[in-house]
């Protein structure tokens, strides 16, 4: 659990007045190590990392943020002997990160404004944003020795991998009640830049939208010394 705190502060003509912010979040970490025969070893780990509750907040009331977060790694290592001159690896594994931030007041409505003059937002926090990203891997590797007399010691290495990942990330905009142009299709958000307090600059409207990619592969090697 962790609690920060500020003081009332001004930055040109804003008044920031005090905050605290509360987090409680849950981290865990465990590991199994067994021989389930002779020269073979099998090891399962894990760790999560989780957010729990989230009070209070830091700087203008209106741009607090509820932010909340689920990360865990789980991974399966293998190790066996298969004689005096050689022994085989392998490990499986997947990392999953689930992030998620939103207005803490649940308002989608109302537009943010940022100053210029003073490098500030307010009114709300820009956009809300959640991504889910995953991964795993799999790899086998294996180390040979042999004794060739004259020829000398010779070591034999060898290995494959291969992974996939994935990546996904959903935009919502504020702002989307206030919209001077609907059915224009960009009716999701919309954002007022200010040159100075009754000095308006620009209006920006949004289209909300999703970015996606993933990517897999594989590799291998063979070294001989």
């Amino acid at each position: 659990s962790t609690t920060d705190r500020t003081m009332d502060q001004t930055v040109g003509w804003l008044e920031i007045p005090a905050g605290e912010l509360r987090t409680t979040t849950n981290n865990a970490f465990g590991k199994v190590t067994f021989t389930p025969k002779e020269n073979h070893t099998l090891s399962l780990s894990g760790s999560q990392d989780r957010s729990l509750q989230q009070s209070g907040g830091i700087g203008v009331p209106a741009t607090y943020a509820a932010t909340t977060y689920d990360n865990e790694i789980f991974r399966l290592n293998y190790a066996g002997i298969l004689g005096p001159n050689g022994f085989v690896t392998g490990a499986a594994g997947q990392n999953r990160r689930d992030n998620a931030t939103a207005p803490q007041s649940g308002d989608y409505g109302t537009p943010s404004y940022f100053w210029q003059d003073i490098a500030q937002r307010t009114n709300n926090i820009r956009r809300g944003l959640t991504e889910a990203e995953r991964r795993t891997d799999v790899s086998l590797g294996g180390n040979w020795a042999r004794d060739a007399g004259r020829r000398g010691r010779h070591e034999v290495k060898a290995g494959v991998s291969w992974y996939d990942a994935s990546y996904r990330s959903d935009n919502r905009w504020t702002g989307w009640s206030f919209d001077p142009w609907p059915g224009n299709g960009v009716d999701d958000g919309s954002e007022i830049t200010w040159v100075t307090p009754g000095v308006p600059l620009q209006l920006m409207e949004y289209k909300s939208g999703q970015t996606e990619n993933s990517t897999r592969g594989f590799g291998f090697y063979l070294q001989e010394t």
